[in-house]
């Protein structure tokens, strides 16, 4: 197989992988824990992401969510002013440059974004067991693990540059 073939399979396969991973996987659970009443599932997906961006990453620019979230820096500012007010979130301005303005999580929204990840943690625990043998379970164990020592590689050569 050449170059151009293997990243034209590679770019399918992550197509694909994102569309079993959240359309066929997460939604229904998501859809679930809106029903059951969740608080986050209560939020437009904006402002979930951005609850989720600062607190696997930490504190970032609103610039920066707005360039991450393909968002103006005007909508994103409106979407962190909600959840700023319910106060999962609180800006600050950085001493050293009092231009930057930055967002971080408060530990409500560490709470809550942390409750949310338990139950679809548990709902896919439930979803695993149900679904597939425990030898089934090993060998996709397996390959994630296999995968994940893959995708390893691209943060090794981040930290390289």
């Amino acid at each position: 197989m050449n170059k151009r073939e293997y990243h034209e399979k590679l770019g399918k396969y992550f197509d694909l992988t994102l569309y079993y991973v959240s359309g066929k996987i997460v939604t229904p659970m998501q859809a679930e824990l809106k029903k059951e009443g969740d608080p986050l599932m209560q939020l437009s997906e904006a402002e979930k992401n951005i609850i989720g961006i600062l607190d696997c990453r930490g504190d970032q620019k609103i610039g920066d969510l707005a360039a991450f979230s393909k968002l103006s820096y005007t909508n994103m500012s409106k979407f962190v002013d909600r959840i700023e007010r319910e106060g999962y979130v609180e800006r600050y301005i950085d001493p050293e440059c009092r231009r930057n303005v930055y967002v971080r999580i408060t530990e409500k929204g560490k709470k809550l974004h942390g409750d949310f990840l338990d139950k679809i943690y548990e709902k896919a625990e439930e979803r695993f067991d149900r679904l597939y043998t425990e030898a089934e379970q090993e060998e996709i164990m397996k390959q994630f693990e296999a995968l994940l020592n893959m995708l390893s590689r691209f943060d090794e050569e981040s930290e390289e540059k």
